[in-house]
């Protein structure tokens, strides 16, 4: 499968960077797609955002200015400069980790929009639509190798503009003797609704790990307390799409039930053990465990019930001056 994205979708994502589009991201990968690039969504994609990079930046730094009159002193503001705005644009599309399938502008693509502009033919047919021409051109070329989904917003693809409508009807009849299908949508949403899948990851691989990477904790507060596992844990668990399409952030809770091993006659013991980590998708394996709540429930001999927990607080860490804050994703999956 070959999804490709027009530029109006890359713009409204942030370029690919908002929750939803990590999802996306995700899902891709989970299903071996690759990612269509035509070489005029590269370029004008690029030049966008060199040009959102610029605007935004002159707007802080405007905003600021004016901040500073109104307050009399600030910390200063670091704003990346033209090279560095040169260096994002430049790496960001490898930087989101797909399996490209890349076109270059060619000339019967560039004739072929030409023409359309020229008979009025979508998706040029409003006005002189020439990026819309050639990336139709290239998206029959994709389906000839793969099923190819083309998300864009842009309505000259549309029946009667409608993006409800589907794909219109003269476009469609293009589509009708390829080798592959070819169909487009109107939204990363819509993209998602064919590309969405369960994360298949076992309740005993998750275990598993937690028994390895957080046996200290847990011995820790059954050795204290006086208690010994007796079971498997019931298992829950959210994983959560990241700003790296195969690592996964999780979150999870295991309730194992427990027995007294003092013998005092408290019953209904439960160690519940919540945290979160990270999940390798291509590895299939969990990274850096850790707890964020922990602790016992259960009843006395004379019946009633008693909790103990214990508490974990994520250092921070002592920050001299400005601090760098990263970029980071968390968007749920299903």
């Amino acid at each position: 499968m070959i999804v490709v994205l027009d530029t109006n979708i890359w713009k409204s994502s942030l370029y690919l960077k908002t929750g939803a589009a990590a999802a996306i991201r995700f899902y891709l990968h989970q299903n071996g797609a690759r990612v269509g690039l035509p070489e005029v969504i590269r370029l004008e994609v690029e030049r966008h955002l060199r040009a959102d990079l610029r605007e935004i930046k002159g707007r802080i730094k405007s905003d600021h200015q004016r901040l500073l009159g109104m307050v009399g002193n600030l910390h200063e503001v670091i704003l990346p400069d033209d090279a560095r705005i040169n260096d994002v644009v430049a790496n960001f599309i490898p930087g989101l980790k797909f399996d490209t399938v890349e076109t270059s502008l060619t000339l019967e693509a560039a004739r072929s929009s030409f023409l359309r502009t020229i008979d009025k033919i979508p998706p040029s047919h409003n006005n002189q639509q020439f990026k819309d021409g050639v990336l139709w051109a290239d998206c029959l070329t994709f389906a000839q190798t793969d099923d190819v989904t083309l998300v864009t917003g842009d309505k000259a693809f549309y029946e009667d503009g409608d993006i409800k409508k589907g794909l219109c009807l003269t476009l469609l009849a293009e589509t009708a003797n390829l080798a592959h299908r070819l169909k487009v949508v109107g939204s990363l949403g819509a993209l998602m609704v064919d590309i969405r899948a369960p994360v298949n990851v076992s309740d005993e691989l998750l275990v598993s790990a937690v028994n390895t990477q957080l046996q200290a904790n847990i011995a820790g507060i059954l050795d204290r307390l006086g208690f010994t596992r007796a079971g498997e844990p019931v298992v829950a668990r959210t994983f959560y799409a990241t700003e790296t399409p195969n690592i996964l952030f999780v979150e999870f809770r295991l309730d194992f039930p427990c027995e007294d091993a003092l013998e005092a006659g408290r019953i209904d013991a439960v160690l519940t053990l919540a945290g979160d980590g990270q999940y390798l998708a291509a590895k299939e394996e969990f990274l850096g465990l850790s707890p964020t709540d922990l602790g016992m429930t259960y009843k006395t001999a004379d019946g009633v019930e008693e909790q103990r927990r214990d508490s974990y607080l994520r250092p921070e860490g002592m920050v001299i001056g400005a601090r760098t804050v990263h970029h980071r994703v968390r968007e749920p999956l299903d």
